[in-house]
């Protein structure tokens, strides 16, 4: 496994994983990392990071460290399971982008 490239600190994080695929956008390949489950019984975690570069080929174990961002998406009208009252909600998009050098 390659060494991260720089340090987590504040709105940072270090992602583990191994990649599943990738895909190019535009300027940006968006790639799709499992990240290993806390035990044999649980799923996987997946999260999905956008870099410049390609990180990897499916199969390789990467360490990356990524800036937490994040939007909010399109709002929707919901009716509340306890009240019944319709209320809006405006669910929020995480985004991860690899800190490249």
């Amino acid at each position: 496994m390659a060494e991260p490239q720089a340090r987590p600190n504040a709105n940072r994080a270090l992602i583990v994983g191994r990649i599943k695929e990738a895909r190019r956008n535009g300027e940006f390949t968006h790639t799709v990392i499992l990240i290993p489950a806390a035990d044999e019984f649980s799923m996987p975690g997946v999260c999905e990071i956008s870099s410049k570069k390609r990180l990897g080929a499916s199969g390789d174990d990467v360490q990356v460290v990524v800036d937490v961002t994040g939007y909010f998406g399109k709002s929707f009208q919901a009716t509340d399971k306890e009240t019944g009252e319709r209320v809006t909600r405006r669910p929020v998009q995480n985004v991860l982008r690899a800190i490249e050098q």
